[in-house]
């Protein structure tokens, strides 16, 4: 009997074993593989460690292109076997700044006849302080003839996914770079804003940005949102031409997160998403031309002098968050730092899990952390196929 006991232990021991493993071997041998080319641009890789393998900017699109078996034909700054297993590589396969090499890419290296999709992540680029106050800025912006490559793909029928801050600074500051990159967009930019827990917490480029405007110090402390609007193209700063405006507390409903992003669930881009998701992270202010359609809206929850405060300055507390358009080319554009939006990113382990993002969808999550598993990811795969025409 006690024999028995311990054989049936063994048992169900490796019994347990197989059940917990099942989600990663089904994923590495039973769930099959796609084939797609992205050309993601990334200018602001402001954090770099290849062991934890972080990058804000574009950690979470190779998260799912890795957890949904997406791999490359061909692209990339390397030969087409530069990596033995054949998936996206979080330390190679995009181009912008590179901290290893301090090598810089950009779309002028892309291979835009050999990519399905063009991702625009991020170009803020980064900002170096020295001991002496100066900054300087390095491997930011769009130029004019990136942004005229850009425009000749999408004319061509190309596919393209954009986020704030292709637009904004320092693109903004070449006035034809802008034309070009707001024509292929179909909006119109002019300013930002983002989130705080605390305003005390504003990045110091900012505090400081905003006593060269106004002549002031940054005194604001507690939840806030802050809103720069920006008019000035040929140089930076010009105190009359940007203006800050500063949501406080008192500006914000109690007892609800202070925005939203409202989206419309039908359009197949963003079928099935949470219709009204907390959101706390860089927004864009846009307009949007009238061929394009709005699939998504930010809601300010807003007390009588937040609106006040935003009237002043001509805005709403409902501003434009998604744009597509659909002509010879099709373009989704986030008014949003959407794929840089995971506070908590899921470990990379993860996205060799099967079964994982539904896993973590169906956990309580706070406003601040829910946005990648309830939104951004659940959506993801939905807009290549809308904006590709394809059934990958």
């Amino acid at each position: 009997m006690p024999r028995a006991r311990t054989l049936l232990k063994g048992v169900l021991g490796i019994v347990l074993i197989l059940v917990l493993i099942s989600p990663v071997l089904y994923q590495a041998f039973v769930k099959p593989s796609r084939s797609l080319n992205i050309a993601v641009l990334d200018k602001t890789v402001t954090v770099f460690d290849a062991q934890a393998r972080t990058y804000p900017e574009h950690y979470s699109i190779f998260w799912i292109l890795n957890h949904e078996k997406i791999y490359p034909t061909r692209m990339g700054l390397r030969a087409p076997d530069r990596n033995s297993n054949g998936r996206y590589d979080i330390d190679y396969d995009y181009f912008g700044y590179h901290p290893p090499t301090d090598k810089l890419s950009g779309v002028l290296d892309i291979d835009l006849g050999s990519i399905d999709l063009l991702y625009l992540a991020d170009s803020f680029g980064l900002l170096e302080y020295f001991p002496n106050g100066t900054v300087r800025r390095r491997a930011g912006g769009i130029s004019l003839e990136e942004a005229k490559v850009i425009e000749g793909y999408a004319r061509s029928g190309g596919s393209i996914i954009a986020e704030w801050n292709t637009l904004g600074y320092p693109t903004y500051l070449d006035r034809e770079a802008l034309a070009v990159l707001e024509s292929v967009f179909h909006i119109r930019s002019y300013g930002y804003g983002k989130h705080y827990s605390d305003l005390a917490d504003v990045e110091k480029f900012y505090k400081e940005m905003y006593q060269d405007v106004t002549g002031q110090a940054w005194r604001f402390t507690g939840e806030g949102i802050m809103i720069i609007l920006e008019f000035v193209v040929e140089s930076y700063p010009r105190r009359e031409k940007t203006e800050f405006i500063i949501l406080e507390s008192t500006d914000l409903q109690v007892g609800t997160f202070p925005m939203f992003l409202n989206v419309n669930n039908n359009h197949p881009a963003l079928a099935g998403a949470d219709s009204a998701i907390p959101y706390g992270y860089w927004f864009e202010i846009t307009t949007p031309r009238s061929d394009a359609e709005v699939l998504g809206r930010y809601e300010i929850k807003t007390t009588s002098s937040g609106s006040e405060k935003l009237a002043r300055h001509g805005l709403k507390p409902t501003m434009t968050a998604i744009i597509a358009y659909e002509g010879s080319y099709r373009l989704i554009y986030y008014a949003g730092d959407f794929a840089d939006y995971a506070p908590n990113y899921p470990h990379f382990f993860l996205s060799y899990v099967a079964g994982a993002g539904h896993a973590m969808r169906a956990l309580p999550m706070s406003a601040w952390n829910g946005f990648f598993w309830r939104f951004y990811y659940p959506t993801f795969m939905k807009t290549l196929r809308w904006v590709m025409r394809s059934g990958i």
